[in-house]
């Protein structure tokens, strides 16, 4: 499946990872990277409303939104994106980042300190810029690119919470 956004194509895929046949043998299994299955998850709800305080799947706050797009794939955030903060490894460059990891920024009232989280969806390593899927105020969930003013003047650092050579 594809779905275009702002001029990109992203590919998702629903959940499915192992193919049985009529006795319900597993006769294959598919061989897709967690971090593809943290995106596929996230692009599924494109669109959903952005609800302070909420944790899906109806309504999500930034935090809200990463942790159970996570937790789809067993893997628990701290419920804050200043706490997320807290978590994993660091990604010191732009041009580090992959997908899935999650990138921050600061709030509307500060800049510097933590206030707004997202999931990278792409990296253009030469541009030293990505695309991220949050929980927009406005626009609800929904993917944007972090060389607009708002993100690029608000950005603080990246994590990295999954082992992306990981497959299912």
């Amino acid at each position: 499946n594809m779905i275009n956004v702002t001029g990109h194509n992203y590919t998702y895929a629903l959940k499915f990872v192992s193919m049985m046949d009529s006795d319900y043998n597993v006769v294959g299994c598919l061989n897709i990277n967690v971090a593809d299955n943290i995106i596929n998850s996230a692009m599924q709800y494109l669109g959903v409303k952005y609800v302070y305080g909420k944790s899906g799947p109806n309504g999500f706050d930034c935090s809200g939104f990463t942790s159970y797009v996570y937790r789809q794939w067993d893997i628990e955030l701290n419920r804050s994106s200043r706490s997320q903060f807290l978590q994993g490894e660091s990604v010191d460059s732009i041009s580090d980042l992959q997908r899935g990891d999650l990138v921050f920024f600061g709030g509307r009232r500060s800049t510097k300190s933590v206030g707004h989280v997202g999931i990278v969806v792409d990296v253009d390593p030469v541009a030293n810029t990505f695309t991220f899927i949050h929980a927009n105020r406005k626009k609800g969930i929904a993917i944007d690119e972090s060389s607009a003013a708002y993100y690029a003047k608000r950005y603080i650092g990246a994590k990295r919470v999954i082992d992306t050579d990981k497959s299912l």
